[in-house]
């Protein structure tokens, strides 16, 4: 299984798509890569991190409406230290 353990709840704020993303077993402390559909969004420090390396984050995605998205976090710079594929749906 991949080092870094990804999951994801896709919610509607007023039509609008937030992704909440949540893991278990990057770095402690250490700042994500957080990629939407392959593309990287951002290097984020999470808003939840502790000394097992979980955390959590939210994608305020900025869409309306349905749709679906892909997501995978990488620990900062070390494309080979990454979570599984998470679809999401809204």
């Amino acid at each position: 299984p991949p080092p870094i353990q990804l999951a994801a709840a896709a919610i509607r704020r007023a039509g609008m798509q937030f992704t909440n993303l949540s893991w278990e077993g990057a770095g402690a402390d250490s700042p994500i890569d957080v990629y939407r559909d392959g593309s990287l969004l951002e290097v984020a420090e999470p808003i939840v991190s502790d000394e097992e390396g979980d955390g959590e984050y939210t994608d305020e995605v900025g869409e309306k409406g349905g749709g679906m998205h892909f997501y995978r976090i990488c620990e900062s710079g070390a494309q080979t230290i990454c979570s599984n594929v998470v679809m999401v749906t809204y």
